[in-house]
């Protein structure tokens, strides 16, 4: 009898592939809400995370009184891709400034915007709209029988383009 079943090997798979940096669709915690000031912020991030919950977003927020930087460098350790600060400007104009993991750039965004922007993400495992539209023309092309000669040069480009973009989303 083996030590370890299919799933259990399958899963050990994924987690030396990603090497605990998972995609966003398949993080335990897929976004960090931190607080620049528990007294002052807690209350917008605790708005936050509930309409987060309502979309199944898996969360962590982190009211320890740390320092930010610490909150944000530990985050980043944990793998977590998406992490949300939160301070004077978020709350007084209801917007998240969002860095995703393995980036040191941010970008501020509305928490609508936020929300959509992470659902379309999950939805679509990561994979970019112009990603899935090669993907679908590829398979038509293969499965149609056509009387037209196909540009192999052409087709090989766009599979190889399809094979980089899904490398950078793992």
């Amino acid at each position: 009898r083996a030590l370890f079943g299919s799933l259990e090997r399958f899963i050990g798979i994924l987690i030396e592939h990603y090497a605990g940096a998972f995609p966003t669709w398949l993080a335990p915690v897929q976004v960090k809400l931190i607080p620049v000031n528990n007294e002052y912020h807690l209350d917008f991030v605790n708005k936050v995370k509930e309409l987060l919950l309502q979309k199944n977003i898996r969360l962590e927020v982190d009211e320890r009184d740390e320092k930010l930087g610490y909150k944000i460098r530990e985050a980043q350790t944990k793998k977590i891709p998406y992490q949300l600060v939160v301070g004077d400007n978020e709350v007084q104009n209801n917007l998240l400034t969002v860095r995703k993991y393995g980036s040191k750039e941010t970008e501020t965004l509305s928490v609508e915007d936020f929300i959509k922007n992470l659902n379309e993400e999950i939805k679509t495992l990561g994979i970019k709209k112009s990603l899935i539209s090669d993907m679908t023309n590829i398979i038509k092309l293969i499965y149609k029988k056509s009387e037209h000669e196909i540009d192999v040069q052409k087709e090989f480009n766009i599979i190889t383009k399809i094979l980089r973009s899904i490398l950078e989303v793992g």
